[in-house]
């Protein structure tokens, strides 16, 4: 009687430890979902900041190649 108790008991707590591990394992996988998704985010951003700093440079190129307005000496 005993020996089943305390077999039933080594179940239950290996049932738990595997719970565990299981819910361990689920939260590092969103933990590096979440990583990719921020990393990615992150180049995202730099590409639009790379972007928008070629576009005005070369903005910039554009009204220094113009024609400079004449001063009166």
């Amino acid at each position: 009687m005993e020996e089943k108790k305390v077999e039933e008991k080594k179940k239950k707590e290996e049932e738990e430890r595997k719970m565990e591990k299981e819910k361990k394992m689920e939260a590092e996988k969103k933990e590096e979902k979440n990583k990719r998704e921020d990393d990615k985010e992150e180049g995202e951003e730099k590409k639009r900041k790379h972007e928008d700093e070629r576009k005005r440079r070369e903005q910039n190129k554009k009204t220094d190649v113009g024609e400079k307005p004449k001063t009166l000496t």
